[in-house]
């Protein structure tokens, strides 16, 4: 993600790559692993309206390759 795109379907790409691994990040500090716990459901919520956005525009999810 270092440069700039108008390309919805690799908007997509990238804001998947981001969901999935801020949901399974991990940490031994007690004190990441709060904000972690804390910043979760509210991701899954904004997931939520990016998708429905990616929905209006017609983008597929790309296939597992």
């Amino acid at each position: 993600m270092d440069m700039l795109t108008k390309d919805p379907q690799a908007l997509m790409t990238n804001w998947m790559r981001v969901y999935i691994n801020m949901n399974i990040l991990r940490s031994t500090d007690p004190a990441v692993s709060q904000v972690l716990d804390e910043i979760k459901p509210k991701l899954a919520e904004a997931n939520e309206y990016v998708m429905k956005f990616f929905d209006l525009l017609g983008v597929e999810p790309e296939a597992e390759g």
